[in-house]
């Protein structure tokens, strides 16, 4: 077997390992072009020590391993932590609106690539929401942007921040808040804000029409400031 073909070898038991079990899954998390990964796995090309960093970080092993069998197989058994922070690439869904049920919802396809370094959630699939409104000031600010990972992967907990869409008249509303389970368990969306307007929490009641919801589509683990607050038409700013 030659040296490349032990290699890709490797580097296929390591992403295995971490559960990833597709290597389009793999590339998707680290933030590289499916093809650029599995020519690395299938031994089409030589895998460089850059990328050997980049993997070995996301797969949680060594780069001295996957280039050359040497060494623990994990950071762990290399001195490292269980978990090692992943610097993931995550579709920005669309816009949420903080004050209050929004017609403004999240889009099927990405917006944009938002970058977050992730530890607990590397394996579970991740959104991104960019904030709107005053209602969640204290935590999240007008212009920001949350970091989201589906409930069914992150659990939903009493306290958790959330993001909560329902439908009404065909259009999609979605709201940011934190939900917080009452004495009865009722569960309710309460702002957390400076702005007297936005204080009255909001129930969170079940529709007849579960297709309805509302249902929670987000639970938030982070957040990454959006510096650019810019809004509107491109402005000329050339001479003449």
């Amino acid at each position: 077997m030659d040296a490349d073909k032990e290699v890709a070898d490797r580097l296929r038991t390591a992403r295995e390992a971490a559960g990833f079990e597709t290597a389009k899954a793999a590339a998707d998390a680290i933030g590289i072009p499916t093809a650029t990964y599995t020519q690395h796995e299938n031994a089409t090309r030589g895998l460089p020590a850059g990328k050997a960093r980049l993997y070995a970080k996301a797969f949680s092993t060594t780069p001295e391993w996957l280039l050359y069998g040497r060494g623990p197989t994990t950071a762990q058994g290399a001195g490292g932590a269980d978990t090692l922070p992943v610097t993931r690439r995550i579709p920005v869904r669309g816009t949420v609106q903080a004050g209050a049920w929004s017609e403004v919802g999240v889009e099927e396809a990405p917006v944009e690539w938002t970058y977050f370094e992730v530890k607990e959630y590397q394996r579970a699939e991740l959104f991104a929401l960019d904030v709107r409104g005053a209602s969640m000031n204290l935590v999240f600010p007008d212009g920001c942007r949350v970091i989201c990972a589906l409930p069914q992967e992150a659990g939903v907990r009493d306290g958790d921040y959330v993001a909560v869409r329902r439908t009404r008249g065909g259009l999609c509303e979605t709201t940011l808040k934190q939900l917080v389970v009452g004495k009865d368990g009722e569960i309710l969306l309460h702002p957390r804000s400076t702005d007297p307007n936005h204080q009255a929490p909001l129930k969170l009641e079940r529709s007849p029409d579960a297709q309805e919801g509302p249902e929670v589509i987000g639970v938030v683990i982070g957040r990454t400031e959006v510096v650019r607050a810019g809004r509107g038409p491109l402005l000329n700013l050339t001479r003449g």
